[in-house]
């Protein structure tokens, strides 16, 4: 258990599991859009997304540019209900392919409101890829393409996710300890 900011966490996911699973993300989406004969435009969802974002790109092949965007749906541990996008002009993306990387998926409302924007700039194929999904609280029907975990509604930090802005360089991640 460790102590971050008067809140405790348990491990959840240890640096060694998370790694193995980037690696293969990273060989099945090379492996989709080589077959398909595509090169996607990543979109990478700031800030938590930042971590898992480098090190997937890493194991890539493919030649990325990738896009860096910032959504906040988060104050402390509870989701808010206003989403704010810090930038809504995508018409560069215009006929693209689109790799939206994200940290984790759990009610759906955040991923649903990007794609609703970003779809208004006729973007060619959108797929998803998402280190983590909490498949108990997805309220949405959102499609993730690649995942790699499922995990509980409890809140989680480590691996580029916080808590209020710390937490996020923890090389594993961790869930709220919960008495």
């Amino acid at each position: 258990m460790i102590e971050v900011s008067k809140l405790d966490f348990d491990l959840l996911i240890p640096k060694e599991i998370i790694d193995q699973k980037v690696v293969n993300l990273a060989k099945e989406i090379d492996n989709f859009y080589t077959s398909n004969n595509t090169n996607p435009v990543p979109i990478i969802i700031m800030d938590g997304a930042f971590i898992f974002a480098a090190d997937l790109l890493r194991h890539m092949t493919l030649d990325l540019n990738p896009v860096f965007t910032k959504i906040s749906s988060y104050s402390g541990i509870h989701q808010e209900k206003i989403i704010q996008f810090k930038e809504t002009d995508f018409t560069f993306l215009q006929n693209q392919s689109v790799l939206i990387i994200e940290d984790i998926l759990d009610s759906g409302n955040t991923m649903t409101a990007f794609l609703e924007l970003i779809k208004k700039f006729g973007i060619n194929d959108i797929k998803i890829c998402s280190l983590l999904v909490k498949p108990e609280i997805l309220r949405k029907d959102v499609k993730v393409d690649w995942f790699g975990f499922e995990i509980s509604p409890l809140f989680v930090i480590g691996y580029g996710m916080d808590y209020n802005g710390y937490g996020r360089g923890l090389a594993d991640i961790y869930q709220l300890h919960i008495d």
